[in-house]
Formats: C-alpha cells, sequence, structure tokens
C-alpha cells in the first residue's frame, strides 16, 4: 500500500491511509474516492459511490422541477442549480478516477507477476 500510496502522491493527488484503505482527493468539486483490497480476489480496487449520488441528485432535480411547476420559484431554482453542481461534480469524479483506475490496474497487474 505505501508504494501505492507513493506512485498516486507522485502524479499530484493528495491521499492518506485510514483503516488500510486509501483516500484520494481528487480537487476541485470531484468527489472523494476509496482504494481497498477486495478480499475474495484480493485485488486492489476503487470505490466512488457516485451512483448513490447521482440517484440522490436525479431525485433532486425531479423535486425542484416539481416545484418549479407548482409553486416557488426561488427555492426550485436553489434546488436546481445545486444539483446541477453535484451532477457536475459526478460527471468530473468519473473522469478524473479513470486514471487513477488506470494505475490500479497495472499495479494489481504487476503484484500478481
Amino acid at each position: 500500500m505505501d508504494e501505492l500510496k507513493r506512485l498516486i502522491s507522485c502524479r499530484g493527488y493528495r491521499v492518506s491511509e485510514e483503516s488500510g484503505k486509501l483516500k484520494v482527493k481528487l480537487g476541485g468539486i470531484s468527489n472523494e474516492v476509496v482504494i481497498e483490497k477486495d478480499i475474495p480476489t484480493g485485488l486492489l480496487v476503487v470505490n466512488t459511490s457516485e451512483m448513490r449520488k447521482a440517484l440522490l441528485y436525479g431525485l433532486m432535480l425531479f423535486m425542484g422541477l416539481s416545484i418549479h411547476e407548482h409553486s416557488n420559484h426561488y427555492g426550485s431554482a436553489m434546488i436546481i442549480s445545486f444539483t446541477v453542481v453535484g451532477l457536475l461534480g459526478v460527471v468530473l469524479t468519473e473522469l478524473k478516477v479513470q486514471k487513477i483506475r488506470e494505475l490500479i490496474y497495472q499495479f494489481n497487474k504487476n503484484e500478481s507477476t
């Protein structure tokens, strides 16, 4: 894990280790990702939990649009704005995490040989 932590840090990401997991901050409005060891396979995997966030933001967008149609335009505009920024964060996280996933793939490949 220390070697992987060093490799990720060399690429310009902030990395911290907690409870045997690496937490990587991608910067900007991107969300934090966690790298942990998958016990059954023995390989390192990247967890982003972006699907849950995307579903939550989708629900909030629906709620904001529904409120906008029926009543308070200021409140709905705030909800919609927050949702759009959140969805943008989800997209940016998925784009930025591709480099980390590629690095983990190479690391797993080198560890298994």
